[in-house]
């Protein structure tokens, strides 16, 4: 009887060894899963805000627009601008500007072309409308050493002309 009980003894160690084991690879998996989930929802988070900063962007730039369209007209292609809020209205500056919370936000412009039947020519080989633009906004992030980037491409048009 004695040999007997031993044997059963052995056996109750391994099954609590075992059951201990995959427990411990549960929780690990478990928690493996928690942080992924976590990182995507920053990520998502992220690019709603910068969603937002691209959409406020294209704002500022009707704002500057309906107040003096020769300010964006007077603006050289495929030059970094960056955005500044003044308190009371927005401006434009080359000097990079703080970033906002982590963002930064700048754009370019770009002559829009027109061919012989009047329509935008993405080859850029027709006449330069003067009053259109391609503005180009651009908003990155550096997030665990990668920097992520979202544009926002729209024309802007000299509506009181």
């Amino acid at each position: 009887m004695k040999n007997k009980f031993k044997k059963l003894t052995g056996f109750a160690t391994i099954e609590i060894l075992i059951a201990s084991t995959v427990v411990s690879v549960a929780l690990i998996a478990l928690t493996l899963a928690t942080q992924k989930a976590v990182d995507l929802s920053t990520v998502a988070v992220e690019k709603v805000q910068a969603g937002f900063l691209l959409t406020e962007g294209a704002e500022a730039i009707k704002l500057i627009r309906d107040n003096n369209w020769t300010t964006i007209l007077a603006l050289s292609e495929n030059t970094n601008y960056y955005f500044s809020w003044s308190g009371s209205s927005w401006t434009i500056t080359t000097t990079p500007v703080a970033s906002i919370s982590g963002f930064t936000r700048s754009f370019v412009v770009n002559d829009v072309y027109r061919n012989g039947s009047d329509d935008i020519d993405p080859d850029d080989s027709g006449t330069i409308d003067p009053d259109v633009n391609l503005i180009i906004i651009s908003v990155s992030w550096v997030k665990g050493g990668a920097t992520f980037t979202e544009t926002l491409p729209f024309y802007v048009t000299n509506l009181f002309n």
